[in-house]
């Protein structure tokens, strides 16, 4: 009898060249292998944080037979390309920043307000999320 094992994946990026920094990748790639996961590498170009999401979203509905979860992913404008996708995390992360909520807002200072809805307003340009 065959059996099927599925695949998925962990994105994890190291810009380190450091020996022990390679020991810990290597024993991570073996515990993830116990679990059929794998280190899926995604290139730092300030989409990876969306680029991972959105893989991941891809992969758990390819394999998954939750309708009301694909309707809801669909109905948020997801599951279409990858890069499509990571435009549309993005957008609705800025938006959810920027909503108004007054239990957070009276928190902050009017300069820290205005400070927070131009970070976001910078965030909505693709690669502006991530920062080295």
């Amino acid at each position: 009898m065959q059996s099927t094992r599925t695949s998925t994946t962990c994105t994890l990026t190291f810009v380190v060249d450091d020996p022990t920094i390679h020991e810990h990748e290597d024993r991570l790639k073996r515990n993830l292998s116990c679990f059929n996961l794998e280190i899926d590498q995604v290139a730092m170009d300030g989409d990876r944080t969306f680029r991972s999401i959105a893989r991941m979203l891809a992969f758990t509905c390819n394999h998954s037979q939750d309708k009301e979860l694909m309707n809801h992913l669909t109905t948020l404008g997801l599951l279409k390309t990858e890069n499509r996708d990571v435009k549309t995390l993005r957008k609705l992360s800025v938006s959810e920043v920027l909503k108004t909520d007054e239990d957070i807002v009276g928190f902050l200072t009017v300069e820290e307000q205005r400070s927070l809805t131009e970070t976001a307003e910078e965030f909505r340009r693709p690669g502006a999320f991530d920062r080295n």
